[in-house]
């Protein structure tokens, strides 16, 4: 049996692991480590390890502390605690659920001011969900990490979708789309079908009044309307459906086809013949997953628009 560590000299001390072979054995579907080990083998590795008990909110080691050993956790649970770079200590670890979801529609009629103007802070809204709204990398990884879910519903709208530059406010809003997040969050199980759900329901209409008029909007509409043929071509190669349908039965390649009309049509004009202040004209490109569920951000100008409708035609052709 191997020496005492003396950094757990305060923890009781029961013996070698040989007892705990059975709980060790179990633990290899959670651990990476033990993943190739048969019973016989980890009762071998037993006979080298020893095993402590701890009392409720003792401290087991301290980060920065000596030695060169590894810890099971068998029974119970565990605080994990980190400095971050402002020395600070965070919590890790702790059992949280990091899915954790606000679960109470904010105040309307009146109310929608101050502390509650912020109209996602409703039901369903996550810390994954915020974090990706402000772009936080850091805190999106560590979330991800620990489980957070990036397909929850939060007043409509999921942190892939938000990700993906398809945002409650008109015009998109929020983060760019970043590949790179996407990435991350499609390794962590994320949708890259999914749609924007439920904003025209009654409670949803009262709470957002009024709402986003982007029911049944994917990643992939957005990037069509917003003319991002880089995007188009990524959730392409990811899996997404050239031929999903939004709320008002448009499929993206029909987003274009809007847009086009729209161009051609000159925009609105005023009197004097002129566009209208704010139309759009023929050289006006998207702004991001904007305008109605079935209408167009802006228009997509030609090339863009032929490059985009190639891909998907060709996308759709293969499905």
């Amino acid at each position: 049996m191997p020496e005492r560590q003396q950094q757990l000299a305060h923890l009781e001390f029961l013996g070698d692991a040989t007892q705990f072979a059975p709980q060790m054995h179990a633990l290899i579907p959670k651990c990476p480590l033990l993943e190739n080990f048969s019973q016989p083998e980890v009762l071998l590795l037993a006979h080298f390890m020893q095993v402590y008990r701890a009392a409720a909110g003792a401290e087991v080691i301290r980060e920065g502390d000596g030695g060169d050993f590894m810890l099971m956790l068998l029974e119970g649970r565990i605080e994990v605690h980190k400095r971050d770079r402002w020395n600070t200590q965070q919590l890790l670890a702790a059992d949280v659920d990091v899915n954790a979801e606000l679960n109470m529609h904010r105040p309307s009629r009146g109310g929608n001011s101050g502390r509650f103007a912020d109209r996602q802070l409703g039901t369903g809204c996550t810390a994954l969900y915020r974090a990706t709204e402000a772009g936080d990398m850091e805190v999106i990884r560590t979330l991800l990490a620990r489980g957070a879910n990036p397909n929850i519903n939060d007043m409509g709208f999921t942190p892939f979708l938000v990700a993906a530059g398809v945002t409650p406010g008109a015009g998109g809003g929020g983060v760019a789309p970043n590949i790179t997040l996407l990435d991350l969050m499609i390794q962590h199980g994320a949708n890259v079908n999914t749609q924007v759900t439920g904003t025209r329901s009654y409670s949803m209409r009262i709470s957002y009044s009024p709402p986003p008029d982007k029911e049944g909007t994917s990643a992939l509409h957005g990037a069509v309307q917003a003319g991002r043929t880089d995007l188009v071509r990524y959730l392409l190669e990811k899996g997404a459906t050239p031929e999903l349908l939004d709320a008002n039965g448009k499929r993206p390649i029909d987003l274009l086809d809007i847009g086009a009309a729209g161009v051609g049509a000159g925009g609105a004009r005023d009197r004097g013949g002129a566009p209208a202040p704010g139309a759009a004209g023929p050289n006006v490109a998207g702004r991001g997953a904007g305008g109605r569920g079935g209408g167009a951000g802006g228009a997509v100008n030609p090339a863009t628009a032929a490059e985009i409708r190639a891909l998907l035609r060709d996308a759709a052709s293969k499905k």
